[in-house]
């Protein structure tokens, strides 16, 4: 349910606690009992000026049901007493990583420590929360009719996207989470997971599973059968392929007019269906034989605007034949119109776009999840000059997963064609020209991190994917000092060649099970 938080800020006077909260802070005085509310609009409010000395940033919480200041979201008034700057921002615990976080259209904010570091100030705390908004000379203009219009607007927003996204992470709870993956064909299924962990190629096994389980049970360690097999029931119309993106449209996926030139040699529309349509048609004319309809990169699309009225008609119980069947018209060609109960929908989302809290929730309801996770164990069996390739994807993993997220780590279908080819020159062209600009899109080049991920901060530097370029003084003379001209990085082609680079990403003390060789002597050159 909503609620109107800009109102009941205003009947409550919340403005009047933020001047007394700044009031406070002035004057080092540590004490909150009974000075501020316990809840404002449903959530409970927190506020702090330190612990035996006031801090630096006192500030003012709201905590949604199920979060901490130690271990949550929630909005915070962080105010910065030596520059005078009251920062109303998305909160994010730094005590411990939360289970959870901001949409990503808050998190495209920007930080409050990159808006701060705009202003040229360094702060130390509470940098990772995302701004809101900024009241700049705050103790001037706190208690002021405009402050207090704006205060309402801006905390009045910031509360409903709070409501509004720990809906989202209950919705989200609800979704049913299958992993492994498991044999029992499900109607409407979702193959998630980071890139490179085979989403995609994994369909062509759940495809079968569904239309043909005795050839998958015969030839379940025959890819090349598998994928023959498959291309032989899409080639007669038992599967059909798509893949969603942003300009795709229910004209695309249901129906649309489209242009013909007629016998009289005049412009004509014609009803022309979609892929979708076209294939619960097929369906409808065979109801005892399963039909597939395998939807790649499913989250990139508009759903609501590509499935319309139908991503109800998809739901289990809504199927033509089931107890609540439904029925629509269509609007191009006004003809009656039902899914069949043999249309089976297949989904794969890559969580590096958008994690599954950002799902749109109608698409969420309607379909189970099951998980691809990157899967490390199947290439411990590859090694190149002592480099296990297992553990070094499960070594950048892990840094990944602290430094950003489970959602973005690296697959391992990217080094699968080791298998085929374990060389040290088949190894850093994947480095070089998949992982590094994988890593450079995650981190938006950050460098620093992109070095933290390959251990380079420790290595030595004839070992280092990538390092710090040299500054030439002359460029901007003496008086110009390194942070104001910026950090510029450069990547090190020599040093995809070394052995050492590879093992430093484990372990920087790792060393070559025999004497490194350079890519030039391992083609022959």
């Amino acid at each position: 349910m909503s609620t109107n938080f800009e109102e009941a800020l205003k009947e409550i006077n919340f403005a009047e606690e933020v001047r007394k909260f700044i009031e406070q802070a002035k004057t080092g005085s540590l004490k909150i009992k009974d000075l501020y509310s316990d809840l404002v609009c449903s959530f409970k409010l927190k506020v702090s000026f330190g612990q035996g000395n006031q801090a630096e940033v006192p500030w003012i919480a709201f905590l949604g049901k199920g979060q901490e200041v130690s271990n949550g979201i929630y909005p915070v008034f962080l105010y910065y007493k030596a520059h005078d700057y009251l920062v109303l921002s998305y909160g994010v615990s730094e005590t411990n990583h939360p289970k959870n976080n901001w949409h990503e259209e808050i998190i495209k904010n920007g930080t409050v420590s990159a808006h701060m570091k705009e202003k040229g100030f360094t702060i130390k705390r509470y940098g990772s929360s995302y701004v809101a908004a900024v009241y700049e000379n705050i103790s001037k203009v706190v208690g002021s009719p405009s402050f207090d219009t704006q205060l309402y607007s801006d905390l009045g927003k910031v509360l409903q996207n709070y409501q509004l996204t720990l809906e989202l992470k209950k919705e989200s709870k609800d979704i049913q989470i299958i992993k492994p993956l498991e044999d029992t064909p499900m109607l409407n299924q979702i193959l998630f997971g980071p890139p490179g962990t085979g989403k995609t190629y994994a369909t062509i096994g759940t495809a079968l599973n569904i239309l043909d389980e005795k050839f998958l049970e015969l030839n379940r360690d025959d890819r090349v059968a598998q994928k023959t097999h498959f291309e032989n029931l899409r080639e007669n119309g038992y599967i059909s392929f798509v893949t969603f993106h942003q300009s795709f449209t229910y004209e695309d996926f249901v129906e649309g007019l489209r242009p013909s030139i007629g016998e009289a040699k005049q412009l004509e529309y014609h009803v022309e269906p979609g892929i979708f349509k076209s294939i619960c048609i097929n369906a409808a004319k065979k109801p005892s034989q399963p039909f597939v309809l395998i939807i790649d990169e499913i989250n990139r699309g508009n759903v609501s605007r590509i499935f319309g009225e139908l991503i109800t008609l998809i739901e289990v119980s809504k199927r033509k034949g089931e107890e609540e069947e439904l029925v629509t018209k269509l609007p191009y060609s006004k003809e009656e119109f039902s899914v069949p109960n043999n249309v089976y929908i297949i989904g794969t989302m890559n969580t590096a776009d958008r994690s599954l809290s950002g799902l749109d929730i109608a698409l969420r309801r309607r379909f189970i999840f099951r998980e691809t996770p990157p899967n490390p164990d199947l290439l411990d069996e590859i090694s190149i000059e002592g480099i296990n390739i297992g553990t070094i994807l499960r070594t950048m993993n892990s840094r990944i997963e602290v430094l950003l997220n489970a959602d973005h780590c690296l697959g391992h279908a990217y080094f699968l064609p080791l298998k085929k080819k374990p060389t040290l020159t088949h190894l850093a062209s994947i480095f070089r020209d998949q992982i590094i600009p994988l890593l450079q899109e995650y981190f938006f080049e950050d460098w620093q991190k992109i070095r933290w991920i390959l251990n380079d901060h420790r290595k030595k530097n004839n070992f280092c994917f990538i390092s710090p370029s040299q500054w030439d003084d002359s460029l901007f003379g003496p008086d110009v000092t390194e942070p104001m001209k910026g950090n510029v990085y450069k990547i090190n082609e020599l040093n995809f060649s070394h052995v050492e680079s590879y093992l430093g990403i484990i372990d920087v003390n790792l060393a070559p099970a025999k004497e490194s060789e350079t890519l030039l002597q391992e083609s022959g050159e």
